[in-house]
């Protein structure tokens, strides 16, 4: 494995992730503190990494803090470009984890191609 596939598979995962949320909660959780509501979640995040610096959590593994702060950095790249209130594709949803995006905007399985990239 390459640095870039490791990032495209991490990228991958933090999409999977963002997506079943989006799924669950909408957009109006995010939607009604905009900015300032994901700079306080992220600090919530960061709480709880400090006092589990060294060791796991109870409720939920250390490393889902870090994967939470990363969606929400995401979440504020969609918000500053006016994204976040694109409708989710739910086709798409749970099948990318192990997909590349081709040349010509299809995800690429083993087995052939899955579904088109949203743009």
């Amino acid at each position: 494995m390459t640095f870039n596939e490791a990032c495209q598979t991490i990228a991958n995962e933090l999409v999977e992730l963002i997506c079943k949320k989006q799924h669950d909660y909408g957009h109006s959780n995010i939607n009604a503190f905009g900015e300032l509501g994901l700079v306080i979640r992220t600090n919530d995040k960061i709480t709880r990494l400090r006092t589990l610096i060294g060791k796991e959590g109870i409720t939920e593994p250390r490393i889902d803090a870090w994967r939470d702060i990363a969606g929400y950095a995401i979440i504020a790249l969609m918000l500053d470009r006016d994204w976040f209130k694109l409708e989710l594709d739910r086709r798409i949803c749970y099948n990318w984890r192990d997909n590349v995006v081709s040349e010509n905007g299809y995800f690429k399985r083993e087995r052939g191609i899955s579904s088109r990239a949203a743009t």
